[in-house]
């Protein structure tokens, strides 16, 4: 197979899948096996990206997006209703990111790069009259290569894999510390490891106090210091299309863990409360299919327990005794997909999971199984015009009463969109940019309408609206 040049690796950046365009890059990043070489020869190496080669230079830019509004049929705007831990992504709020970034080669197989990723979260000046927008630091660290193969790098970081796109989700390794980590590929092997910290601004973990000060008067001392220490190691094994026509597959291995020190709590009366230190972990595995027309799939399985089971930037709530987190658990499967058929593309997720906390009720609501899955079928009418639907459904199950009813409860959800929309790139379901209208109709049964609050008018009502324009993007976008 002759090496890609960069028109036709852009070009399988900005119109593919995910998976379409990890493959393609990979291809155009491979240099061609020689003819001799036997059928069942050894892969070549894996490497990155062109524009991540030690020997490629400049400055960058990508960008990841979605921004729309949305009507209730009733005059009033509208909102996500989701009974599950992550709803369908058609409900997201606006969000940006802006990758800005400079590769500095320092020789044929020695470089560096830098990154720095800002994002801007909802509240659109439009809705609120307030221009100040929330802002966030998403990357902000060096990375240097080494001999190729090697990766060494500090600072802010997202650390991700593969996402579930109709979910908005990652779900084996989406890590947002301050740290750094090294990675080294063989062959079609890579291990990557990483150490940070996160730390909340709440009492669980910070406490400013107002001390005296022999000067000053007063001073401001971080009595409660508890940051969040997490390490991750993961290692994959990657075998990239063959021919036109093959398959591509990985398989990963991954795991976390968590920490948290001790700490005391100082209260307004003086008294003092001891919060312990607390731990957790994480170990899971993914696998996963892909063609160079688009084709993917992706399973992932996933447990985790104490504080990891909560998630990486969540305050634990129904410890132990011991104000620990150490006895909760988590398990979760999870599965992603797209089939690219002529003028037809059907893009797919569903995931389970079940989540029990640290304390001793076992008919607890916060104890439940979740479940959710999507279906996005495309139809491809002309290049620019895509008329695509999704039905989508989701189902919680605690293990404690309804506190309105007294009895077992089981809120779910029905959702059917219709979402005409303008793709200037062509085919695909992941091709982007889109402008989209959507018409959604959510189906909540008693139960689902019982978890809002009491004075939503939602609660009364057993069909929901959500008619909306949207625009999605994204471009070199960057988090790996």
């Amino acid at each position: 197979m002759e090496r890609a040049g960069a028109a036709d690796v852009l070009s399988a950046v900005m119109r593919g899948s995910p998976c379409r365009r990890l493959a393609a890059v990979l291809l155009a990043c491979l240099p061609a096996p020689a003819a001799a070489d036997p059928p069942d020869a050894p892969p070549a190496p894996v490497v990155d990206a062109p524009d991540r080669r030690p020997d490629a230079g400049g400055f960058t830019f990508g960008t990841y997006g979605r921004v729309g509004i949305a009507w209730d049929g009733r005059d009033r705007t509208g909102r996500p209703f989701s009974v599950v831990r992550n709803g369908p992504r058609i409900e997201r709020p606006s969000y940006l990111e802006l990758d800005l970034g400079y590769r500095l080669p320092v020789g044929a197989d020695h470089g560096v790069r830098m990154l720095a990723t800002l994002a801007f979260f909802d509240d659109l000046f439009h809705f609120t009259g307030d221009p100040e927008q929330t802002l966030a630091i998403r990357n902000l660290f060096v990375e240097a290569a080494i001999a190729s193969r090697w990766r060494v790098w500090a600072g802010s970081r997202m650390h991700r894999g593969d996402d579930m796109y109709l979910f908005d989700w990652w779900p084996l390794d989406n890590l947002n510390t301050v740290g750094g980590g090294a990675s080294v590929e063989i062959d079609a092997y890579r291990i990557a490891a990483h150490v940070g910290m996160n730390r909340l601004d709440d009492e669980w973990q910070t406490q400013w106090f107002d001390v005296p000060h022999p000067v000053h008067g007063a001073e401001e001392v971080l009595l409660l210091d508890r940051p969040r220490t997490i390490a991750s190691l993961k290692a994959e094994r990657l075998w990239r299309p063959g021919a036109p026509g093959t398959l591509g597959w990985k398989v990963a291995l991954y795991g976390e863990g968590h920490f948290v020190p001790s700490g005391t709590l100082r209260r307004p009366d003086l008294t003092e409360e001891t919060l312990p230190d607390d731990a957790g972990w994480v170990f899971g595995a993914q696998g996963g299919l892909w063609s160079e027309a688009g084709d993917f799939l992706n399973l992932w399985v996933r447990a985790g327990g104490g504080l990891a089971a909560y998630g990486e930037t969540a305050i634990p709530f129904g410890v132990d005794r011991e104000k620990r987190a150490i006895g909760a658990d988590e398990f979760l499967l999870a599965a992603a997909g797209n089939v690219e058929i002529g003028p037809f593309g059907i893009l797919g997720g569903s995931w389970a999971r079940w989540f029990r906390d640290a304390d001793a009720n076992v008919y607890d609501m916060d104890d439940a199984w979740e479940f959710a899955v999507a279906v996005r079928p495309h139809w491809y009418a002309i290049d620019p015009f895509h008329l695509a639907a999704e039905v989508s459904y989701q189902m919680r199950r605690p293990a404690g009463l309804g506190p309105r009813s007294g009895e077992p409860e089981t809120p779910q959800i029905v959702k059917l969109a219709l979402m005409p929309m303008i793709v200037p790139l062509g085919r695909g379901t992941m091709s982007r940019p889109q402008i989209r209208f959507v018409y959604q109709v959510s189906l909540p049964n008693e139960a689902a309408r019982n978890t809002l609050p009491e004075d939503d008018p939602r609660r009364g009502r057993s069909v929901e609206h959500f008619i909306g324009i949207q625009a999605e993007w994204w471009h070199n976008s960057s988090y790996r």
